[in-house]
């Protein structure tokens, strides 16, 4: 008797436990299909059969446990129980379009913006107003590509209607009925195993999915990207705060300097082993060796992310401190508050005046929040161009307007030879072709570099053409790169890693090393032959830009108590014994680059 009351207890619970799937199959499987569609396009088509057996099996049955959780709150509306049929099915009909939309998003994302619903997307969401929903509609809803968005929802739709009319409910009981061992198997594996990466340190979960391979099926988890999309956001957030917070707390700042012209200019995925002035065979730079630089050797950016380099070179902390970025003022904050007028010329993330909360997502380091931007800079440009020349002439044209003050600090921040390097200059400057590589790669590889040698050859000129507006001042340019890019140099690859702990040394090399040129006008050498005289003592002193900050605040007279002597490169108590401490994929893993190296 006590094993017949065992056996119809546990018969019981099992009866309780499949109680939603058995009363509702085809909202089951509607809910996990839905939440199922973006995994199969996120999956290359070479590996797709590999990972149907594997990570989106696994993930399908974490969905359908998401899906059993909403059929069985929706059993509190159901008839047999409370009898409100009618709340039953409104509940289903919201479920049915939070599902719906959230897939949908989700898909177009995959495959419109070959992106997942990250912090970036989420906060685009947030901050679409009016205007942009229009040009998004326009840009994208008239694409034919939107059918492969749309068409397998009214596919869903359409079996789904007519499952239900055929009442095929005791056919698809039976078809489940054969996977309750293997589910119940995964369900308690995915409980033990992917249940943890949704709650702790967010950000080493992320690592230990993303690169240390801990649990590779979350990599096409939506939901779990999401999860940690929405963390990311908030942490965004946070930094905003922080930064706020640090930029009005900047403390006492002064000026030793009467006037001053300081002038630095950021380019864009620069190889430097694609300079003639570091040993390249091809004249990509004829008018800047013409005017015989200062030439830095052994320069190095942390980060081979754009974001993520000009975060670290902006703030007077390193890569390795114990403090964030955020939790100190970014460095054109003390020219500005010392006096200096500090112009930001980008054509890359050009100012548009908006509100507090909506600012221009992608840079990450929040430099277009008004605030921020207002702290930082007196003039910005509003307008970004096809190429930078256009740029410059912009400020060539304002310049009476922009440099207004005895002491000024400009800054230019290029498109340079951002990838696709052949829409980075116009037809003019085609100089070299195919013919012009010698080495034994394809055509189709040698084209990709004749055009980045282009795009080189024409940042020359743009370079030149700066120098050309402060020549007869007694100015100091320095012209350095956000970070480098593999430019088949030693492999069949154009573009950027972020495995740096799989490459070689001369991979991170192409990603890391970046040309630092100072170019002082006559003037400036006669009024400043100490400094002329530390920047040539120094040229092959390693370094690394998050110590910018350091070697400005020198050059511009600025004194603060954030300045440490230590970090700048021509002082002579600096640390040239540092190891210099890199990140791939902006912040995720840390290499020291100098033992890399060895």
């Amino acid at each position: 008797m006590v094993h017949i009351s065992l056996k119809a207890f546990c018969n019981k619970i099992q009866y309780c436990l499949w109680l939603p799937i058995h009363s509702h199959p085809i909202f089951f499987w509607t809910y996990s299909i839905l939440l199922y569609i973006p995994e199969i396009y996120t999956v290359d088509t070479e590996h797709r059969l590999m990972y149907f057996g594997a990570h989106l099996f696994t993930n399908f049955v974490f969905y359908g446990i998401i899906s059993y959780l909403v059929i069985l709150f929706s059993l509190l509306f159901d008839n047999r129980f409370f009898r409100n049929k009618t709340l039953f099915f409104i509940y289903h009909i919201i479920a049915h379009f939070i599902l719906y939309s959230y897939s949908i998003g989700d898909l177009f994302c995959v495959r419109m913006l070959s992106t997942r619903y990250t912090s970036s997307t989420i906060q685009l969401i947030f901050q679409t107003n009016e205007n942009e929903i229009s040009g998004f509609l326009s840009t994208y809803i008239l694409n034919y590509k939107i059918l492969s968005v749309i068409l397998p929802y009214f596919i869903l739709l359409f079996f789904e209607l007519i499952v239900v009319r055929i009442s095929w409910n005791n056919f698809l009981e039976n078809c489940f009925r054969w996977w309750k061992f293997i589910i119940t198997s995964l369900a308690i594996y995915i409980f033990c195993i992917d249940l943890p990466f949704f709650q702790g340190d967010y950000n080493q979960d992320w690592n230990d999915v993303n690169i240390n391979g801990k649990n590779e099926s979350l990599k096409t988890n939506t939901l779990w990207q999401f999860h940690i999309g929405l963390k990311k956001q908030q942490e965004t957030k946070n930094d905003l705060n922080n930064l706020l917070f640090s930029l009005d707390n900047i403390g006492d700042v002064e000026c030793k300097m009467d006037s001053s012209l300081l002038v630095i200019v950021i380019g864009e995925s620069y190889n430097k082993s694609h300079s003639q002035l570091y040993g390249y065979s091809l004249q990509t730079t004829p008018l800047m060796t013409n005017l015989n630089p200062i030439k830095f050797m052994d320069v190095i950016t942390p980060s081979n992310m754009t974001n993520y380099a000009f975060r670290h070179f902006l703030s007077p902390t390193r890569t390795d401190d114990s403090i964030t970025w955020t939790q100190a003022p970014l460095f054109p904050s003390f020219f500005k508050k010392s006096g200096y007028s500090v112009v930001f010329y980008s054509n890359q993330y050009a100012y548009a005046e908006t509100d507090e909360d909506v600012y221009n997502w992608r840079t990450s380091f929040y430099m277009n929040h008004p605030t921020i931007s207002n702290t930082c800079f007196t003039h910005r440009n509003n307008d970004a161009y096809e190429y930078d020349l256009d740029l410059i002439n912009e400020f060539e044209c304002n310049r009476a307007i922009l440099e207004n003050n005895s002491r000024n600090l400009i800054i230019f921040h290029l498109l340079g030879q951002h990838f696709h390097a052949k829409e980075r200059y116009p037809s003019s400057f085609q100089y070299f072709t195919k013919d012009s590589i010698q080495n034994d790669l394809e055509d189709e590889w040698k084209q990709k570099i004749a055009e980045y040698d282009n795009a080189t050859r024409y940042n020359d000129y743009v370079i030149n053409k700066i120098f050309d507006l402060f020549k007869d001042r007694d100015a100091l340019m320095l012209y350095f790169s956000d970070h480098g890019d593999e430019v088949c140099d030693y492999r069949a690859f154009y573009g950027r890693s972020h495995e740096f702990e799989e490459c070689n040394w001369k991979v991170m090399h192409s990603h890391l090393d970046i040309p630092f040129l100072f170019f002082p006008t006559d003037a400036y050498r006669q009024n400043h032959p100490e400094i002329i005289s530390e920047l040539e003592k120094n040229t092959n002193t390693p370094f690394m830009i998050d110590d910018l900050p350091h070697l400005m605040f020198y050059l511009g007279g600025i004194d603060t108590s954030w300045y440490d002597e230590k970090r700048n490169p021509l002082s002579p108590t600096y640390n040239k014994s540092r190891h210099r401490i890199v990140t791939a994929r902006g912040e995720a893993y840390d290499i020291d680059y100098d033992s890399h190296q060895k």
